[in-house]
Formats: structure tokens, C-alpha cells, sequence
């Protein structure tokens, strides 16, 4: 299940160092969990609905960051 994997691969990133890795995956687990409290359960095409969201969110947010603060990123 993509949750599993979502956390399997969470903490690995915790336990290399990874920080802004850890952080994305967090964030992405805590929206599934979120669907999941309010909806009952998720399956595994929500979930990648929910990690898509996130990454067209993120990269509008880039597109439209100045160059000061994509370097930040």
C-alpha cells in the first residue's frame, strides 16, 4: 500500500539526514491520514491523488517563487 511505502521511505529519509525529504513525505502522509480520519479509508489511487495535489501545489509555488527565494529552496 502507497501509505506503507510512504512511511518506509519517511523513515529512511530520517535516518540518513535527510530533512527536507522527511519533511514532503511527512506532509504527504499527514494529508492521507487526514482524508483517512474524515472519509474512513483511503485506497491507494486517493492516495496518489493526494500526492499529486501536492506536487502541482508545490510546483505552482515555484513557478511563480523570485530567484532569491527558489535558491532557499
Amino acid at each position: 500500500m502507497l501509505v506503507d511505502e510512504i512511511k518506509k521511505r519517511m523513515m529512511q529519509a530520517l535516518k540518513a539526514g535527510r530533512s527536507v525529504e522527511k519533511e514532503i513525505l511527512r506532509v504527504a502522509l499527514g494529508e492521507i491520514q487526514t482524508v483517512e480520519a474524515r472519509d474512513g479509508s483511503v485506497d491507494d489511487a486517493q492516495a496518489q491523488a493526494i500526492v499529486r495535489r501536492i506536487i502541482k501545489a508545490n510546483d505552482e509555488t515555484a513557478a511563480v517563487a523570485s530567484d532569491e527565494q527558489k535558491a532557499a529552496l
